[in-house]
């Protein structure tokens, strides 16, 4: 069931931010209803709409406890701006607020895009069969497309890092470990030892989403991508980075589901992750060689994620959706994906 609109969500003030968008938006007008869309496991994202029928996106950062570098929407408000520019498939940013006075935090607002989220198997067997095979080929080839955006031209090099991508992650994760850790879990902290010794070569390096899955694209109805969405985690470095990523929310069945129950990929009509990857590699011209790290990393990665989902969850109950007080347990079976990625790729 979607959740109900209402004029005081958590994060918003809602009379300030309606005024507030009412001004920089032009055809919106205050006062504006909220409805909370996505899981609201990281930042918190909002449907805003008024009695006219204008309606925008906001995205502000989760409540409680923040990692270091984590849910910065200004950055994610420029990157937007220069992709969309370019012509890649995401929202029309519309305006950034920086003042956390407004409503606690900064917060962006961007388009609405029509289309479906297809994060579900529920929600895959609702879409015509059709466009589930076409969408099986349409994903990767938008990750390839994405990965072949001009840095200079987008003036999105000297944004982020580029260098020792691998290294940059394992650093950075093992820090989200330390401020996110609820418990003991001596594995993860082996996984990163094993990780470190083991960093392939980095030979080239694009812009990477950070966290390319079906639930954060939006689907048109014939099985194109409508919109890449939630660009909090976008860096510079291995593309490969994100096939792998895209690879371990592919999954054949719920066991092996990040998130558990059935995924849209064990559908019928959608390809196995296999032959994802292989349309990626066609695609994109480049060789997979480095897949089997990378699916490792993103194993670790995650579970680390949800630990996080967890943490903040706990510390105030709006920040994730029903599920959140269970997703430990599926932070430990990421752990263990991950052994057997690195143990057997």
């Amino acid at each position: 069931m979607s959740p109900a609109a209402t004029t005081d969500p958590p994060g918003i003030s809602a009379d300030a931010v309606s005024e507030w968008i009412a001004v920089c938006v032009p055809g919106v007008r205050a006062p504006l209803s909220f409805t909370a869309v996505g899981n609201g496991r990281s930042n918190l994202t909002y449907l805003a709409e008024d009695s006219d029928g204008g309606a925008v996106v906001v995205r502000r950062p989760p409540l409680g406890h923040a990692l270091e570098s984590a849910h910065d929407v200004a950055r994610e408000f420029r990157v937007l701006s220069a992709l969309h520019l370019l012509g890649q498939p995401v929202p029309k940013p519309l305006a950034l607020c920086e003042d956390s006075a407004v409503t606690g935090a900064p917060f962006c607002v961007m388009e609405r895009v029509e289309g479906a989220l297809v994060d579900s198997a529920e929600a895959a067997e609702a879409v015509d069969r059709g466009a589930r095979v076409r969408a099986g080929r349409a994903i990767p080839e938008t990750l390839a497309a994405l990965h072949e955006v001009d840095l200079e031209r987008a003036r999105l090099a000297g944004m982020a890092r580029a260098e020792d991508h691998a290294g940059r992650q394992l650093r950075r994760w093992s820090r989200q470990w330390e401020a996110s850790r609820t418990r003991e879990l001596p594995l993860v902290d082996e996984l990163g030892a094993r990780l470190r010794e083991a960093v392939p070569p980095q030979p080239e390096t694009t812009i990477v989403h950070g966290d390319f899955t079906p639930n954060n694209l939006l689907m048109a109805s014939d099985g194109e991508v409508a919109a890449i969405l939630d660009w909090e985690l976008w860096t510079l470095g291995d593309p490969i980075a994100d096939v792998a990523w895209l690879r371990i929310w592919w999954p054949p069945n719920a066991e092996r589901a990040p998130l558990g129950g059935d995924p849209p990929s064990a559908v019928d009509g959608a390809p196995p992750a296999a032959e994802v990857m292989a349309t990626y590699a066609e695609r994109s011209g480049r060789e997979l060689d480095r897949l089997a790290f990378w699916t490792a990393l993103s194993y670790w990665k995650l579970a680390i994620i949800l630990e996080g989902v967890f943490r903040r969850w706990r510390e105030d109950p709006a920040n994730g959706g029903e599920s959140a007080g269970d997703i430990r347990p599926r932070a430990d079976a990421m752990v263990a994906l991950a052994l057997e990625a690195l143990e057997h790729p």
